[in-house]
C-alpha cells in the first residue's frame, strides 16, 4: 500500500492536486520532526545544565574575580599585540567586529581570535581589530 496520498485523474495519472496535496503532506512532517527537535534539544539542554545560576548581573562575575582589565593597547589603539610586517608563507586573519569579538570581560588570551589563532597554528596569524560598541559601518569610517 503506497504511503503517499496521490489523486489520479480518470485517465489513472497523477493530477496537479495530488502532487499539491503530497508535497503538503511532506512539509507538514518536516515541520513538525523540526519542532519536535528542537523541543527536545530543549529540554535535554535544560536539564544538562539545571545547576546553573545566574544573577543576570554581568558585573557580579567580574567583581567575583577580583576586577577586570583590559591590558594595554597597542599603537593603533587595538586590544592587540604589536603588528609587526608580515612574514613570508604566513597568513593573515583579520577580526573586526564589537565588544564580543573585543573580549568584554575576559582576558585577552580567551578570546575567540587568540584561540582560533592557536587552534589553526604557526602558518597563520589572527589580528583583532575589534571596538566595543562599533558596528560596521562604524568599522567602514575609520
Amino acid at each position: 500500500m503506497p504511503t503517499d496520498a496521490v489523486i489520479l485523474s480518470r485517465a489513472g495519472r497523477p493530477t496537479w492536486a495530488g502532487h499539491l496535496l503530497g508535497l503538503a503532506v511532506r512539509l507538514a512532517v518536516l515541520c513538525g520532526v523540526t519542532v519536535a527537535a528542537l523541543v527536545a534539544a530543549e529540554y535535554v539542554l535544560r536539564f544538562q545544565y539545571r545547576h546553573a545560576r545566574t544573577s543576570g548581573n554581568t558585573g557580579d562575575f567580574i567583581a567575583r574575580t577580583g576586577g577586570w582589565s583590559p591590558g594595554p593597547l597597542n599603537q593603533l589603539g587595538f586590544r592587540e599585540r604589536e603588528i609587526s610586517p608580515k612574514s613570508q608563507g604566513r597568513y593573515r586573519i583579520a577580526v573586526v567586529g564589537d565588544s564580543f569579538a573585543w573580549g568584554q570581560g575576559i582576558e585577552r588570551e580567551q578570546r575567540f581570535s587568540n584561540r582560533l589563532e592557536q587552534m589553526l597554528g604557526p602558518g597563520y596569524e589572527v589580528l583583532n581589530f575589534a571596538i566595543p560598541g562599533d558596528n560596521m559601518p562604524e568599522h567602514l569610517r575609520r
